[in-house]
């Protein structure tokens, strides 16, 4: 795959130049501190501020997305520059390949349907309910269409890597949708003898809860523990819980259906450092073309 990245990064940029179309800017802010557990103290050197931008584009057919992220919109406004990319490469009908790659290198995320209502990505698998499997058929095996597959990510349940900002363009159709996720597998990716098992519950307004147990940890009653605290038209917010044998973490994510704004507030406790880190990370869309 190395040898043959310069051309694909050159197919793909002069294919973006010729028939880019979407465009989103989208702006991080992320705020957080930190105390000492022990003595119910500030610790200033932990205290953090800071904002950066992050540049979304498609091509046409919404196969390829190019992000570019920069401290301030001036560097975004540069031509012809990207950080890095996302493109969808067809292997067979039921097989599709998501590279996320730059000039250094390419992962690879291998799609497939192993049967028709479970679907794998690389080494995991997730059950699927017959609607929503035929709906990612046609979205991601016939269209493949970034955006969706995205929007099956967003759990962000596998080893996958792509950063927040990058879910601000996907769908939100299995939540608009109420598509359904019922169970499924992650293998860890250093040692496949360790996965994890999913679980998962709706009702009339959707997902409601969502989680994972990892098998290596006995000890633990779950690795991530995500339920649903509000929903209406416009907005949906999880509670959300994630332990391992180090840390813990508590926090709220604010998803808006437009796409417009995601909002995640919590805090984390790091029990070797015995330090507790509090923060609050907004991204918003600031333009859209």
């Amino acid at each position: 795959m190395k040898r043959l990245l310069p051309l694909l990064l050159v197919l793909l940029w002069g294919q973006n130049m010729l028939l880019a179309q979407k465009a989103v800017l989208v702006r991080t802010q992320y705020e957080s501190y930190a105390i000492d557990n022990q003595t119910d103290s500030l610790l200033p050197d932990r205290k953090e501020s800071r904002e950066y931008y992050t540049f979304l584009h498609f091509n046409r057919r919404k196969d390829t997305l190019f992000v570019h992220k920069k401290d301030t919109p001036k560097d975004i406004a540069q031509k012809d520059a990207f950080s890095y990319f996302l493109t969808t490469k067809k292997i067979a009908t039921d097989k599709l390949q998501l590279l996320i790659g730059d000039k250094n290198r390419t992962d690879t995320l291998l799609f497939h349907f192993e049967n028709p209502n479970i679907i794998r990505v690389n080494r995991d698998s997730y059950i699927l309910s017959d609607e929503y499997s035929h709906f990612l058929k046609k979205k991601i095996f016939k269209k493949r269409d970034i955006a969706t597959i995205l929007d099956f990510l967003d759990d962000q349940l596998g080893d996958y890597f792509i950063d927040t900002e990058v879910f601000m363009i996907s769908t939100k159709d299995k939540y608009k949708k109420s598509l359904k996720m019922n169970g499924g597998t992650i293998i860890n990716e250093a040692d496949t003898t360790v996965y994890s098992t999913l679980y998962a519950a709706y009702d009339d307004k959707g997902l409601q809860m969502l989680g994972r147990v990892d098998t290596n940890e006995p000890q633990l009653p779950f690795s991530l523990d995500k339920k649903r605290k509000y929903i209406d038209a416009d907005k949906l917010v999880f509670e959300i819980e994630e332990q391992t044998p180090k840390n813990n973490a508590t926090y709220t994510q604010e998803i808006y259906f437009s796409g417009e704004k995601f909002i995640e507030k919590g805090e984390y406790t790091q029990y070797g450092l015995n330090i507790t880190t509090f923060y609050t990370k907004t991204i918003e869309k600031i333009k859209n073309n």
